[in-house]
């Protein structure tokens, strides 16, 4: 687990950063957000 490595509030800025980058993807594209995106192979 990432929280056991690096830490409570690294993990927690890891994880924003994560959405921050998928927020950011979703708007410069002009999409619309699918949460089952990840399942198309």
């Amino acid at each position: 687990m990432l929280n056991g490595r690096i830490g409570y509030h690294k993990t927690l800025v890891a994880i924003a950063n994560k959405h921050a980058r998928q927020l950011w993807a979703v708007l410069a594209k002009g999409e619309s957000y699918n949460p089952q995106a990840w399942q198309r192979g």
